[in-house]
């Protein structure tokens, strides 16, 4: 269904891997998008703004996907609370060192990862 309803190529996404992932028209037109962490092979999560959600769970509902959307909304969608992951975001020329530095006593260490800003449009081509 992923595949089938987004822009992008996933040949080499693999368990324990997460992709930029643009939601889309069948026509093309850019509907939302996010980050797919690729769990294992039978949960996928996507994490971004409600857009690309909204379409993935309208396609799966109406489409006869085989698959069972499960929402994780975040507070101001969810009166409720009660989160199954809590996902930070963190900015700022010190936050790599600073990370490092607080959970280096619990053996937190970087592994090669490396975050960017890039805009919908320029991951599309």
């Amino acid at each position: 269904m992923i595949t089938s309803l987004g822009v992008n190529r996933f040949a080499t996404l693999s368990p324990t891997k997460a992709r930029h992932y643009v939601a889309a028209s069948p026509s093309g037109h850019v509907i939302g998008d996010g980050v797919l962490y690729y769990s294992n092979p039978d949960e996928i999560a996507l994490v971004g703004r409600a857009s690309g959600h909204n379409w993935l769970q309208f396609q799966a509902e109406a489409g006869g996907w085989d698959v069972e959307p499960e929402r994780d909304q975040r507070f101001s969608e969810n009166a409720a609370g009660g989160r199954r992951v809590d996902r930070y975001q963190l900015e700022g020329p010190a936050v790599k060192a600073a990370i490092a530095a607080a959970g280096e006593e619990f053996g937190l260490r970087q592994v090669g990862s490396m975050a960017y800003f890039m805009p919908t449009e320029r991951s599309v081509g």
